[in-house]
């Protein structure tokens, strides 16, 4: 259970950031974090938001942005 929460959770941030590079501006990660703080796992949502923010600070301060990650 806990490798499938962990699989999923890894697919959707990788699909979300292939999303924001044909939607430059959109967060679509923090749909995902919405979800997870639904779910109620507190230590599942705190990973998430250290993830998420780490992942959108490092690629917001690149020149250009998430086009950097191809």
């Amino acid at each position: 259970m806990v490798l499938g929460n962990i699989l999923w959770w890894l697919l959707f941030t990788i699909c979300s950031m292939w999303g924001q590079t044909f939607f430059p501006g959109v967060d679509m990660l923090a749909a995902g974090f919405v979800l997870s703080l639904q779910e109620g796992r507190r230590q599942q949502s705190f990973a998430l938001a250290a993830a998420v923010i780490l992942i959108q600070e490092g690629v917001g301060i690149l020149p250009f942005g998430g086009a950097i990650l191809w």
